[in-house]
């Protein structure tokens, strides 16, 4: 059966599809957007965030839930509203699609984008740091919690958090930015995440360490000497390998909401 749906979950905690009128819009970003933001238009705030290892949950809290209203309830929404302001040249963009049916028949899905996943306890230096990168290197377009989803409760971030399958199924590339310590195997919204690409049967997943790279002087592997490369896989193999041993279990997973983890075990 064809037609436009969205995914919602039920008064009984059910995941459902439901048809809709119009396609629902995937909020991406420019990869060098929250680098270039702060710096031009907050650039006292991104002097001390560089002098301190802020995770992405203190940038988030610090920075970012000051900025957003509720007429503006994302970073994302900010930027949109100055671009029509000053009639930039659009970083930011809104990339419509079909959902799916009710067997999970994904249409028009081929978006030039990558799905940034990570966790929020991870410097957020080594997070913006690797996005502007990638933006840089590859030309690509990012999807990020951060920019792209409701940063206060409300209808509007149980929306986002709702549709967050599409924005997974949709993106051309799916990235881990993964911990030297592997915190990122044990939180539940990564696992469930990681568990939506595969699902999609999408294609390119990797991962990277950050971390590592930043121990090496580097912000990627393009620029790290062939020596320095085959170091840094063999310490990321050693990381994986950690957690093989210790074992990936999602019910023991965490996150920062119980209820979170609570729904996305019941899915």
């Amino acid at each position: 059966m064809g037609g436009k749906f969205y995914s919602k979950v039920d008064k009984d905690g059910n995941r459902v599809f439901v048809k809709r009128d119009q396609d629902m819009p995937i909020r991406v970003v420019e990869g060098t957007a929250v680098d270039t933001w702060f710096r031009t238009q907050e650039p006292d705030k991104w002097a001390k965030f560089g002098e301190h290892d802020l995770s992405t949950a203190e940038l988030v809290a610090q920075y970012i839930k000051p900025l957003i209203t509720e007429e503006q309830p994302r970073l994302h929404d900010i930027w949109m509203k100055e671009q029509q302001k000053k009639r930039m040249k659009n970083p930011i963009a809104f990339l419509s699609h079909r959902i799916a049916d009710t067997k999970h028949q994904y249409r028009n899905f081929d978006h030039d984008y990558c799905f940034i996943s990570h966790t929020w306890a991870q410097p957020a230096k080594y997070t913006t740091g690797f996005i502007a990168n990638v933006a840089e290197t590859g030309g690509l377009k990012v999807w990020i919690d951060v920019c792209s989803i409701a940063q206060h409760p409300g209808d509007e971030q149980s929306s986002d958090l709702v549709h967050l399958t599409e924005a997974i199924y949709g993106a051309s590339e799916f990235k881990m930015l993964l911990d030297k310590e592997g915190v990122y195997f044990t939180r539940i919204w990564c696992l469930f995440e990681i568990a939506t690409r595969i699902l999609s049967k999408r294609g390119v997943m990797s991962a990277i360490v950050p971390e590592l790279l930043g121990e090496y002087g580097v912000a990627s592997l393009k620029d790290m000497k062939q020596s320095d490369k085959r170091e840094y896989w063999a310490r990321s193999a050693d990381l994986l390998q950690h957690v093989l041993d210790n074992g990936i279990d999602a019910a023991k997973a965490q996150a920062t909401v119980d209820s979170d983890r609570v729904r996305i075990l019941s899915w």
